[in-house]
């Protein structure tokens, strides 16, 4: 429209920073206490529960929220003695609304935010574990006192870095809460080897368990909100705990802190004044081992349900995989490691204060050095760590310039602002594809081998048919507000059968498809799969059932290769996994049945190219080959012919004959081919403004001059009809 984006952001960005001066301004004059860096930032909170009330676009009802969360601060203040409850108030807003108002899917249409990507599986840790050991062996014996202080400080925030990893890197789900969660651990830690007196071997564990309880109940509001909203309720659950517990002197040993005594592991003294090279050695074998976990899930079964989870919710729930469960599992892992990486921090220090060493703040600082790293990268927080405060990285600076610790924040803010122009992926994704190129130019002229073993695709031959199940839908009814979508439509689709929906745009063809798979609620009516009644169960368990279906806009997972693509959802949905995965992934040999998808759809050759990469007809492919690798008994197609060519269209119109035939799969197809529909289905429903006008065989439907005009118009005439019998 001839806007200039870059102005119009500038413009924003300046109008937002004089408004947050002008409130700056005023803020003295409300306060008796002096004006503070700290007590002007912790203002954020409110008002982004002020800007969530108002939905980021109503100005008079972030005026009314606003207003409201000010007078029940005041109350609380006045009325409630235990310290911190009033600064609780606005994340009680913020979640209150994010529940009622979030959604478990995401509608059709929604697209996720584009998350730097993730770095390939690791096959081979043994070198990551060898370079720890050598490190810890330096630290405890031949590293100075300072050199020790210093890799303590980088080792605990890059364990912490990990969490932010898992959760954020590799789930997609945007948390500020990483550094309130090791603050729970340390706190949980702490309080048993301070007040009962806890060895450090037990004391440890449980303070990693509680940090994952507090992570579970984090991760909660993330099943109904994501992005932008999931932040801004993460970084409130972190002020929250900061003032409830932390800031409450009750709990953290008023004035004196939490006094921790010299520790032992094992025997072994770890105690960091007396003997820091021991402590720091524990810090490197501590990161060495998580990082080998992280880099296992990455390769295995639960790192795939992670990544779908990231890449596009409605398709991994149409996989059989649940949402919820990897979102929780996600939080709850990265809660595992932030602790860890929080008691590490706080048992370096002669008495915790908890209040000074767990701002909620910090939980940014730890994100951005996720991301300065790479946050989709094992080793990104390695490199992330190295400007920590009172790190290597400020202590290799400071012999060289005076005063460098305060000016870290700085750096890190410029050296973040020059990555994201310059290398999105971080440190870590810079340095692998300048490797990449480096090896490229090396071998310039020599014949190159892949570096990757081919995994061999099993025999397709093995794969043995689905259990044969008739799905039945009975007077389903689909109301958005008072348009009705679908009118009481009755259809069976049995086994070794396709079945054809023809009708036109509005007609309410994919309304049926998501109200059959449960991403949209009936008013009325049944849905059945072989007697069995699922109108209840969720869309991911009714893809486990056996009902499967592709989308209309594809929804592949673009960042994955094909194989990952098919090997998600061809992955069995056991539990164990994630807890298995973490020592021993398993490999990732296609099963026989994603074999027989990948030789019938002809994908042999892209198995290990980027979804991103392929061309529209192969993309096609490989989300109906995706389908067919959920071994579904009933497979629900919405347009999958919608791109092809006509020799295109009539080879997978031969395809899904045969797996009606072959494999005994019930096929319901949604498309606008009249021609491939009448090839292929044994029996077409013809829908208009969501109800049914015509069902029959396709000589039936040809000739049936109340579908000519529901696509032709309502003049059809003898000419009009003759020319959809000819089609």
């Amino acid at each position: 429209l001839g806007f200039s984006p870059d102005a119009l952001a500038c413009g924003t960005w300046a109008l937002g920073g004089a408004l947050a001066g002008l409130a700056g301004a005023f803020f003295p004059s409300l306060t008796s206490d002096y004006l503070s860096v700290n007590s002007l930032a912790f203002t954020i909170i409110p008002a982004l529960a002020a800007a969530l009330l108002g939905g980021f676009r109503s100005y008079p009802l972030v005026l009314v929220g606003g207003l409201l969360i000010g007078v029940i601060q005041s109350e609380c203040t006045h009325y409630v003695q235990t310290t911190g409850v009033s600064d609780a108030v606005p994340f009680l807003v913020i979640v209150l609304v994010l529940v009622v108002r979030g959604q478990g899917l995401p509608v059709r249409g929604s697209t996720a935010d584009r998350l730097p990507a993730v770095g390939a599986a690791v096959r081979s840790p043994l070198y990551a574990l060898g370079l720890a050991a050598v490190l810890a062996v330096l630290a405890a014996t031949v590293l100075p006192t300072d050199w020790n202080v210093a890799l303590v400080s980088s080792m605990s925030a890059a364990m912490i870095a990990l969490s932010v990893v898992v959760v954020t890197g590799y789930a997609g789900q945007l948390s500020l809460a990483q550094f309130a969660l090791g603050g729970v651990g340390a706190f949980a830690a702490g309080r048993l080897v301070s007040n009962h007196g806890w060895p450090f071997e037990a004391a440890v564990p449980l303070g990693v368990a509680t940090a994952v309880v507090v992570g579970f109940v984090f991760g909660l509001p993330a099943l109904r909100t994501r992005g932008v909203n999931l932040a801004v309720v993460t970084l409130g659950l972190g002020f929250a705990s900061w003032s409830l517990l932390f800031n409450s002197t009750d709990f953290t040993g008023r004035n004196r802190g939490t006094p921790i005594a010299p520790q032992t592991l094992l025997g072994i003294p770890i105690d960091p004044v007396l003997h820091p090279g021991n402590y720091a050695a524990l810090c490197v074998v501590s990161v060495a081992v998580v990082a080998v976990a992280v880099a296992n899930l990455r390769r295995g079964r639960s790192g795939r349900r992670l990544l779908v989870v990231r890449a596009n919710e409605r398709a991994a729930a149409s996989l059989g995989i649940s949402v919820i469960q990897s979102k929780l599992y996600a939080f709850s892992l990265g809660a595992a490691i932030a602790g860890l990486g929080g008691i590490l921090y706080a048992f370096s220090f002669s008495a915790i204060q908890y209040t000074t060493l767990f701002d909620p703040f910090t939980s940014i600082t730890i994100l951005t050095l996720a991301v300065i790293g790479g946050i989709g990268y094992v080793s990104g927080p390695l490199y992330g760590s190295t400007i920590a405060a009172a790190g290597v990285g400020a202590l290799v600076l400071s012999k060289a310039f005076d005063s460098v610790e305060e000016y870290l924040p700085l750096v890190g803010g410029v050296l973040l602002l020059l990555l994201l122009l310059s290398a999105p992926d971080g440190l870590a994704g810079r340095n692998i594809a300048v490797a990449r190129q480096l090896r490229a130019r090396l071998l310039r002229n020599r014949v190159v081998t892949s570096s990757r073993t081919s995994v061999p695709l099993g025999d397709p031959g093995d794969a043995g048919t689905v259990p044969a199940r008739a799905l039945e839908i009975r007077n389903v009814t689909v109301r958005f507000g008072g348009v009705v979508a679908l009118d009481n439509v009755d259809l069976t689709v049995p086994p070794a059968t396709v079945i054809g929906i023809l009708g036109p745009n509005g007609a309410g063809k994919t309304t049926l498809i998501d109200a059959v798979t449960g991403y949209a609620q009936p008013a009325t009516g049944s849905v059945s799969l072989g007697g069995r009644d699922i109108g209840t169960l969720s869309p991911h368990l009714r893809a486990r059932e056996g009902l499967c279906r592709s989308f209309q806009s594809l929804e592949l997972f673009d960042d994955m290769t094909v194989r990952e693509n098919l090997l998600a959802a061809a992955d069995s949905h056991d539990r164990l996994a994630w807890l298995l995965d973490l020592v021993r992934p398993g490999d990732d040999q296609l099963p026989a049945g994603v074999a027989r998808a990948v030789r019938d759809m002809g994908l042999a050759d892209v198995l290990d190219v980027k979804a991103e990469s392929l061309s529209y007809g192969q993309r096609r492919s490989v989300a109906i080959a995706r389908s067919l690798a959920t071994e579904p008994s009933v497979l629900l197609l919405d347009e999958p012919a919608a791109g092809l060519d006509e020799d295109e269209s009539r080879a997978l119109g031969e395809l899904l004959r045969r797996l009606a035939d072959e494999r005994g799969i019930g096929v319901l197809l949604i498309e606008h081919d009249v021609a491939m529909v009448m090839r292929t289905a044994d029996r077409v429903l013809v829908l208009e403004f969501g109800r049914e006008i015509a069902e029959g065989t396709p000589s039936e439907i040809r000739s049936d001059p109340v579908v000519a005009a529901a696509y032709l118009g309502t003049r059809a005439s003898h000419e009009t009809t003759s020319a959809v019998s000819r089609t």
